[in-house]
């Protein structure tokens, strides 16, 4: 009876094993929903695509019907959209030990609106003095002229653009603007940014370089700042490629006049962020630094 007693527990053992060598408790990984900023986009424009997948040993497939992706193996991509307007789906399958896991996103893909017809004006008298050229009207500040002008370090690395939220659904209560009148230097750009607090919404402004950047070949990041009126704040932060964010106060204390702002990199290394893998800087307005008006101009790393 004992040694009978004792094989059946060695069988036992033994299929316990091999139910788990072929995978039968291989658990699948929680997977979260595809997150972009808008499910509207302009043909051609590019947008961020992100999942957020909690486990490990699994493989990312992304693929669109219509549009473009960058490297569809990663948690991360870029989707470009197609040149002709229409519906458009982009798809990812989380591939793990026990199977896949299948999400997918709609966009709606609009035609740029067409540019404003032309308007009537009566022939001005002629003038002795030069007119004077107007500066141009603000842009969103998010154009890609953005990065060029104002971190014109960032303008080659694959893939970067400039961000600002939130975008969907907007807030009246804070407004981010390319600005050529209010400028550091004369005839370049600025980024105006108005953050009004009511209570817990917020808003943000920077440049992304989802592809991985790396940072820590640099001592110092500094850029040029405007105020109106004294003690403005905002948070300075940097982002990683995995998603973690950290950012140190920043406040701009003179007022009417350009102040150079510089940062050290390793105030970021001090907070747990890998600079070496810098998914974005961004400025970010929110309730503990309260409301606050700026331009900010020509960032560079140091």
């Amino acid at each position: 009876m004992i040694l009978r007693n004792m094989f059946h527990k060695l069988i036992l053992l033994i299929t316990v094993g091999l139910l788990a060598g072929c995978g039968f408790n291989a658990e699948p990984p929680a997977v979260g929903e595809i997150k972009a900023q808008s499910t509207t986009i302009t043909t051609g424009d590019k947008l961020p695509l992100t999942i957020d997948v909690s486990g490990a040993d699994f493989k990312f497939e992304w693929s669109s019907l219509s549009g473009s992706l960058t490297d569809p193996t990663q948690p991360n991509v870029i989707y470009t959209a197609p040149d002709t307007p229409g519906p458009d789906t982009v798809t990812v399958k989380v591939k793990y030990a026990g199977g896949e896991i299948i999400k997918f996103i709609n966009f709606d893909v609009v035609a740029p609106p067409p540019p404003p017809a032309p308007t009537a004006t009566d022939t001005p008298a002629p003038v002795d003095a030069p007119t004077p050229t107007a500066a141009p009207s603000p842009i969103a500040c998010n154009h890609p002229s953005v990065t060029k002008n104002l971190f014109p370090q960032l303008e080659g690395v694959n893939g970067q653009y400039p961000i600002y939220g939130p975008v969907n659904p907007s807030d009246p209560n804070f407004l981010c603007e390319a600005v050529y009148d209010f400028v550091h230097i004369p005839g370049s750009m600025a980024v105006h940014i108005k953050y009004g607090n009511v209570g817990t919404n917020f808003g943000w402004w920077g440049i992304a370089t989802p592809n991985g950047y790396d940072a820590s070949q640099h001592g110092q990041l500094c850029f040029w700042a405007y105020a109106l009126a004294p003690n403005q704040a905002f948070r300075l932060k940097m982002k990683q490629t995995n998603g973690q964010e950290k950012g140190v106060v920043t406040t701009i204390d003179v007022a009417n006049e350009w102040t150079p702002v510089c940062t050290s990199i390793s105030k970021f290394t001090e907070l747990g962020i890998s600079v070496d893998k810098m998914d974005n800087i961004n400025l970010g307005f929110e309730q503990p630094t309260g409301s606050s008006e700026i331009w900010i101009a020509d960032f560079e790393f140091k």
